[in-house]
């Protein structure tokens, strides 16, 4: 069904990884470098799942990423949960937290162009050229701020032009951890 949640297997080992759902163990999940969940509530993880993919972070050293759908961050359900407790964003915020802010474009911060990871092109020019031609988002999941230590990277206009963060990163204990707000 169309508002199920489906579990992406790319570049797998063989025909039976991940075949079973996310992983449960220690051993399923430590052998990935990353994870990167992408319009998905928080209730598509059991509760030991949550608390694995926190340790797979602090303690392994793993990379977390939470892409910026309808059902991600404060309407995906994850303030005071363990995954939501290590995004660099604050998300207990009194409103809804997704608006639609109309046609907005993503912007590099200083830090993010000083990341090489955040530019797809070599030099600035290049970089703002492309920026430039990307079609507008219309999905910004609205956060109450961002968490000591974390770096915005990227940010969008609203359409009263306030300045919105877009892309934060941060360290989470020996991993990092990477919100993007916008969809």
């Amino acid at each position: 069904r169309y508002d199920q949640p489906v579990l992406v297997r790319l570049n797998t080992r063989d025909e039976v990884e991940l075949r079973a759902g996310f992983p449960r163990t220690p051993e399923e999940l430590y052998g990935y470098h990353a994870v990167i969940v992408d319009d998905l509530e928080s209730e598509f993880f059991a509760t030991d799942q949550s608390m694995l993919l926190q340790k797979f972070v602090s303690e392994r050293g793993g990379g977390f990423l939470m892409l910026g759908g309808m059902e991600s961050f404060q309407e995906g359900k994850y303030v005071r949960t363990p995954v939501g407790d290590m995004l660099p964003v604050y998300l207990d915020r009194d409103e809804s937290g997704v608006t639609p802010p109309g046609a907005v474009h993503l912007q590099l911060e200083r830090e993010g162009w000083l990341q090489p990871w955040a530019r797809l092109r070599d030099n600035e020019n290049d970089e703002r050229a492309r920026l430039a031609a990307m079609p507008a988002f219309e999905v910004v999941n609205r956060v109450r701020g961002l968490k000591p230590g974390a770096s915005v990277i990227a940010t969008v206009r609203d359409d009263k032009g306030a300045e919105l963060p877009a892309l934060a990163v941060q360290r989470f204990g020996r991993g990092r951890t990477a919100a993007l707000m916008i969809g």
